[in-house]
């Protein structure tokens, strides 16, 4: 159920990010011939007020049909023929959008709150924590043991507790980790190392309180103006890296943030929520990059045809886009590549 609110969450903000451009070019009066939900072989279509309105085979997003996009068309309504700070408005309208759908999805997480739940942040060498199996990240769902009983979902605080009172007993301890449930039998040491605690592990809270609705607007807005901060230094950093062994090792693709998104559903619906703003931010961010074939990259033509007075070629324009798009492909299928050798080797 998780994977599919994700994926249908993913589908959603492509469209919005499609949205974004259609309003833009009506507003300005400039002709959309088709906004299709899906990707074609077409399955239905109905015409209305001019546009074309498709759903089609492929359910992975959707697109917008603007007369005129690649140039070539002499009309007084299609989008070469308008103005170039009107080009860029309809270009930029997407990357907005996914930014204002980052913001609403990061505001309802604070208006929702989300339960605290205890998450391993370290583990130490040589503790019952690390013999048993234990690893960092792994999300706590559930502590038993015949002398204390059960506690399910435990905050840090009541893992804490928990442990106080099973030193010296068996306890199993049950957590999530990349998205599978696995079961651990420890023993908490009576007298450990001091800084230690019983276990050898560090553990933390995930969560946070309910806010009001004006505070969760502004705890949204800061959050977005974060996470677009985190998105930047994080490209300068993978592209610094890209052609080292380890390039691609914090890059995550489509079954990586599917799998991911999954795995912090177990903590609770807010935190899929959470991660939708954070990949509607990142679809924003990696789409205002000014290389051929994404929006920042027509942008980045359209500067130049400021600055040169008349636009480039058409010819070269579309190769560089052509270009542009077959190394996106490439990458994309590298990352796929990636995920899946880290969902085979979990």
């Amino acid at each position: 159920m998780i994977t599919f609110i994700v994926i249908v969450g993913i589908i959603f903000l492509i469209l919005a990010h499609e949205c974004g451009h259609f309003f833009v070019a009506r507003k300005f009066k400039v002709t959309v011939e088709e906004f299709g939900i899906g990707y074609p072989p077409r399955i239905w279509s109905k015409t209305k007020d001019g546009v074309v309105w498709s759903i089609n085979a492929l359910p992975f997003g959707g697109f917008v049909k603007i007369l005129g996009e690649d140039g070539g068309n002499n009309d007084p309504n299609s989008f070469s023929k308008q103005k170039i700070w009107k080009r860029i408005s309809i270009l930029s309208a997407g990357v907005l959008m996914n930014i204002l759908v980052g913001w609403i999805f990061f505001s309802g997480v604070y208006m929702t709150g989300s339960p605290e739940r205890a998450i391993v942040m370290d583990v130490k060498q040589n503790t019952p924590a690390a013999i048993a199996g234990i690893e960092k990240g792994d999300i706590v769902l559930a502590l038993e043991s015949s002398d204390v009983g059960i506690v399910k979902k435990p905050n840090a605080d009541e893992f804490i507790s928990f442990t106080g009172k099973a030193v010296g007993k068996e306890m199993v301890i049950e957590v999530s980790r990349q998205g599978n449930n696995k079961m651990f039998t420890v023993i908490p040491r009576i007298n450990p190392p001091e800084g230690e605690g019983a276990l050898g592990v560090s553990i933390t809270n995930a969560g946070f309180p309910r806010q009001s609705f004006f505070s969760s607007i502004l705890s949204g807005f800061t959050t977005t103006i974060s996470v677009i901060g985190a998105i930047v230094v994080g490209l300068f950093s993978f592209f610094a890296h890209i052609f080292s062994p380890n390039g691609f090792d914090a890059v995550a693709g489509p079954i990586g943030v599917v799998k991911m998104a999954s795995e912090m559903g177990t903590l609770g619906l807010s935190y899929v929520f959470q991660i939708i703003g954070l990949i509607s931010i990142n679809l924003a961010i990696l789409n205002l990059i000014p290389f051929p074939a994404l929006d920042g990259g027509r942008i980045l033509f359209l500067i130049i045809e400021k600055f040169r007075g008349k636009p480039a070629p058409e010819k070269i324009e579309q190769w560089v886009n052509m270009a542009g798009f077959f190394i996106l492909i490439a990458l994309m299928i590298a990352v796929t590549f990636k995920d899946l050798s880290r969902l085979f080797s979990a």
